[in-house]
């Protein structure tokens, strides 16, 4: 049982007087506080509600400690730098390049601008993966690993160019993508063909 928040609170004070001796196998940890000795330990006394013997937030404030230091800055958000060149091409070497905002639909100011005669035309140079909002796959990669344990099956309905199944992939867990769009689905495709190949160098 973890709870926050002191939810537990029911306006009464409990008191764990004086100090308890314990013998036999018990957690190393009792109420937050390091213990050395596994099967004969004190633990002192503290007073508070039920709350206190469940505390997620004591539990966090530890867990939290121990992650680096750039992750601590931004925790819960994660910044993620949007997919590389390399990264989003890795296996489309052979697939036409083609302009990335004549898929996108709408005007991107960055990376379009309008003809005289109205046109949306691209003014970044064409890439074999055009999708236009292809994401990181350390991003998916984190979002898996969170909801997720190696195994299960991973369902993308918008696969676009593949990266859920790429992290999905990499992180040993089974996947199912739809993509009704052809052209991105056979970039999904040559992506994940890609991942498959490097990872059975390993196997």
């Amino acid at each position: 049982l973890l709870v926050s928040d002191d939810i537990l609170n029911d306006g009464k004070n409990f008191n764990q007087g004086g100090s308890v001796h314990y013998r036999g196998q018990r957690n190393n940890k009792v109420y937050g506080q390091d213990l050395s000795e596994r099967n004969n330990f004190t633990a002192y006394g503290d007073s508070g509600s039920f709350s206190r013997y469940f505390s997620l937030d004591s539990w966090w404030d530890k867990k939290i400690a121990e992650l680096p230091e750039s992750v601590r800055r931004t925790f819960p958000f994660l910044i993620v730098p949007k997919a590389s060149k390399s990264e989003k091409n890795k296996g489309c070497e052979g697939l036409p390049r083609k302009p990335v905002a004549e898929k996108a639909g709408h005007d991107n100011t960055i990376n379009s601008k309008y003809t005289p005669e109205g046109k949306l035309q691209s003014i970044s140079p064409p890439e074999s993966n055009n999708h236009p909002t292809c994401k990181p796959i350390k991003l998916m990669s984190y979002l898996i690993t969170l909801g997720s344990r190696e195994g299960d099956l991973i369902l993308d309905p918008f696969a676009g160019s593949g990266t859920t199944l790429i992290a999905a992939k990499m992180l040993d867990r089974q996947y199912i993508g739809y993509e009704i769009d052809r052209e991105y689905f056979e970039i999904a495709k040559a992506r994940l063909a890609a991942v498959e190949t490097q990872l059975s160098l390993f196997t």
